[in-house]
């Protein structure tokens, strides 16, 4: 079964368990998400840095019994952790775990986690460490809320990103569309560009705690 044979019967069943639920299909956000092993390609995000486009080739490089290396183009650096997570599980829940050196490299619509190292995981840390946390997303007809986080021991606070709102299911408008923004005490206007993305630039963080984005019409 490829891919899209796979998606599609993940929302047909998706539609059956809303109906059974009495809920509209439309207000469930499916997500997918991959986490993987290349420390090389780790190493080339962090010395190209957030904000930077790498060109790069990603995974494959230990063995081919899990297909050849995925060949990245001018896939964006979103963000970049030292790896360092307290885990969440019940196995050893509260402890300390490393994961290595870890990015989140962005292609089109799709989001990679690559640790710079092998480890078993058991919860959703390595997603939370490089700030995905789909509990924090609020995707509505009107409004649209997600948390982000920019944190790496070498960075030096303050600093500044143009943040690319993507994979929304719901809030979506015509190019052209004024909306208004707002984190902490700051509140502007955006307008949807041509393409139809959504674009918020010079989202400011002061230091590596969370950053509540909140976008209405």
């Amino acid at each position: 079964m490829s891919i899209a044979e796979n998606v599609a019967k993940i929302r047909q069943d998706i539609c059956q368990a809303a109906q059974l639920a009495g809920r509209d299909p439309k207000e469930i956000l499916l997500c997918a998400a991959t986490k993987m092993n290349d420390a090389s390609a780790v190493r080339q995000a962090i010395a190209a840095g957030v904000g930077s486009k790498i060109n790069c080739l990603l995974g494959g490089k230990t063995d081919r019994l899990h297909g050849e290396p995925l060949e990245l183009q001018q896939a964006v650096v979103r963000t970049i952790s030292d790896g360092v997570y307290v885990k969440k599980n019940p196995m050893g829940a509260g402890g300390i775990a490393k994961l290595g050196p870890t990015v989140l490299l962005q292609v089109s619509n799709v989001s990679i986690v690559v640790t710079g190292s092998r480890r078993q995981v058991l919860d959703d840390a390595p997603y939370r460490i490089v700030g995905i946390d789909w509990q924090d997303i609020k995707d509505t007809p009107q409004k649209y809320e997600i948390t982000l986080k920019v944190y790496y021991p070498q960075i030096k606070y303050p600093v500044t990103a143009d943040v690319t709102i993507r994979r929304r299911q719901q809030f979506r408008f015509a190019p052209g569309t004024e909306l208004t923004f707002s984190y902490g005490n700051v509140k502007k206007k955006v307008k949807i560009d041509k393409n139809g993305l959504l674009t918020l630039h010079g989202i400011r963080f002061d230091s590596k705690a969370p950053v509540k984005l909140t976008i209405w019409k």
